[in-house]
């Protein structure tokens, strides 16, 4: 189950579950698992400092079980491209941050993964 959280000291867009869930469905797509075990989440209007000035700034985690170096360069790639055009954030201000999950480390579904 990989999961994408998006945090943001910007205002939502006015699609926000709709970015969300075109968001999500390319990481999917992109890490090789079906869109369907994606979990997805966006915080909009946090209180967000990238070397202490306020202007917009997105920090995003990518989790998952088995993610490997190898995918980040294009989940990355899409992710910089993606903020900036919807949400107006520049790459420069944006930090994306890769967690492999050990197995047995993540539940879901009555179970242990």
């Amino acid at each position: 189950m990989p999961l994408i959280q998006i945090k943001t000291n910007t205002a939502a867009p006015e699609n926000a579950a709709e970015f969300l869930k075109e968001t999500a469905d390319e990481v999917a797509k992109l890490l090789g698992k079906p869109p369907s075990v994606m979990m997805s989440e966006f915080e909009s209007g946090r209180t967000l400092l990238l070397g202490g000035s306020d202007d917009p700034a997105a920090l995003i985690d990518v989790e998952g079980i088995g993610l490997n170096a190898d995918q980040a360069p294009p989940v990355s790639a899409y992710l910089f491209q993606r903020i900036e055009q919807e949400l107006g954030i520049p790459p420069s201000r944006v930090f994306i941050k890769f967690y492999d999950v050990p197995r047995g480390r993540w539940a879901g579904n009555g179970k242990i993964f």
